[in-house]
């Protein structure tokens, strides 16, 4: 029987109101490691590294993990999961691939780091997770309402405001399962785990539903859905497909770095199995950057550089997820485009922030929108104190850090991203070219 995830209470000393500053109860997601251990048939226990998660749910976080490395595919692969609280051991049968787990391991380090260390480089992930050539057909109407029930059922956000989800749905809209956690690769690896419980895989591949809100007097919403070709590598088929080729046993990749935060990639070298080299070079590249460049083997960090602490890019982008979350009331005139606002402008301490921040809206709904004020104040500090909260979550003033400041290398919305090699530039000597085409990685509905 899987646990509810964990939240705790916590006594905070720096909210600021009309009241003035004072302690206050809050909620929030529990964060703990715990290690993964794998018990094969012959008796031998393997130490796979230390997981962050919020502690729930860890037996289909298990599960789901070792789907990932391609070990187990069915219910009958595993023998027995035992789960205490500070690791996990996951006992497989004879039918299980415990030679799946890659021996080109790695010391890896992100955040706090733990996430990482000891993590397998690439994900030897069994066909079945390819690229369907059949993808199931979801009406648009269908997919405009998943993320409205999916939050329906997310009790622990609810609570704490702070953890990522992800939902299983039919193609009919039924909702089969949500799991939450802090990271976002755990949640899906705790779908993954429900799977194999409920000898469900294979399954297609994920359809993410991305929401936006207008900066308008209704805050219109606009959504995006995009269909991911996660994809991975097979050591069996010894071919692999999707986002996750990148990491995958059937090639190294390797790359030159010229700055800092790895944004700018002028070469990278691919190396296949059976020895075959292709050397791509961003045209009118100076040799001697590449000379002084940072080289390294491109490993799982290299996208998922914030999956321990994802501070929002921008502030459009916390006030969607704020308003995704119900922090705040969607149908408050112009409320995202005065948060979005409030929490640009510069502030010289987070004091004079959250005070300013609650002076800003308060006054534009009593002189702008009066009737609002007057009728709805309860909604108007909401806005107030969820804009504050983006800001306390999000800006420390004194370190020096914002919105912005640490990249996000997952996608290419608001950083490079995957758009530091996929640029139509990084070309070979006889032609090659690494490409930017949208079908590569995803298809957008």
């Amino acid at each position: 029987m899987t646990r509810p995830v964990a939240i705790r209470t916590i006594v905070r000393h720096d909210r600021h109101d009309m009241d003035g500053a004072h302690p206050d109860q809050d909620l929030v997601a529990v964060e703990a490691p715990v290690s993964l251990l794998l018990q094969g048939p012959d008796g031998l226990v393997r130490d796979l590294g230390l997981l962050m998660r919020t502690p729930g749910h860890d037996e289909d976080l298990a599960l789901g993990a070792l789907v990932s490395e391609g070990v187990i595919r069915h219910s009958n692969d595993v023998r027995r999961v035992a789960v205490g609280d500070t690791a996990i051991t996951v006992e497989v049968t004879a039918s299980a691939d415990v030679s799946a787990i890659s021996a080109r391991v790695t010391t890896a380090t992100s955040a706090c780091g733990l996430c990482g260390r000891l993590a397998v480089q690439h994900l030897d992930a069994w066909p079945h997770l390819a690229r369907p050539a059949d993808t199931p057909r979801i009406s648009a109407a269908i997919i405009g309402t998943l993320s409205d029930r999916m939050r329906e059922t997310q009790r622990a956000l609810a609570q704490t405001g702070g953890l990522h989800a992800a939902g299983l749905f039919t193609t009919d809209g039924t909702l089969v399962e949500v799991r939450e956690d802090v990271g976002r690769h755990n949640a899906v690896d705790k779908i993954a785990g429900t799977l194999v419980r409920r000898d469900a895989l294979p399954a297609s591949d994920l359809v993410l539903t991305l929401r936006d809100y207008g900066g308008d007097e209704a805050n219109t919403v606009s959504e995006t859905t995009l269909q991911l070709y996660v994809g991975g590598g097979s050591d069996r088929l010894r071919k692999a497909t999707g986002i996750h080729w990148h990491t995958s046993a059937s090639s190294t990749i390797e790359y030159i770095a010229t700055d800092a935060k790895r944004e700018v990639i002028p070469w990278v070298r691919v190396t296949y199995r059976d020895g075959t080299v292709h050397e791509f070079v961003a045209e009118d590249t100076p040799a001697g950057d590449l000379a002084r460049g940072e080289r390294r083997q491109m490993d799982c960090v290299d996208c998922h550089n914030r999956t321990g602490h994802p501070f929002a890019s921008t502030p459009e982008s916390a006030v969607n997820k704020a308003f995704a979350a119900g922090e705040m009331p969607a149908d408050l005139p112009y409320a995202r485009r005065e948060s979005v606002a409030a929490l640009a402008a510069p502030y010289d301490s987070k004091a004079a922030a959250l005070d300013a921040i609650a002076v800003r809206l308060r006054g534009f709904y009593r002189t702008e929108v009066p009737q609002a004020y007057i009728s709805r104040r309860q909604d108007v500090e909401r806005v107030v104190t969820a804009t504050q909260e983006l800001y306390r979550r999000n800006v420390f003033p004194t370190m020096k850090v914002g919105f912005g400041t640490y990249s996000n290398n997952i996608g290419h919305v608001d950083f490079p991203g995957c758009f530091r090699c996929h640029d139509d530039n990084h070309k070979t000597t006889d032609g090659r070219v690494i490409r930017q085409t949208c079908n590569l990685c995803h298809q957008i509905r």
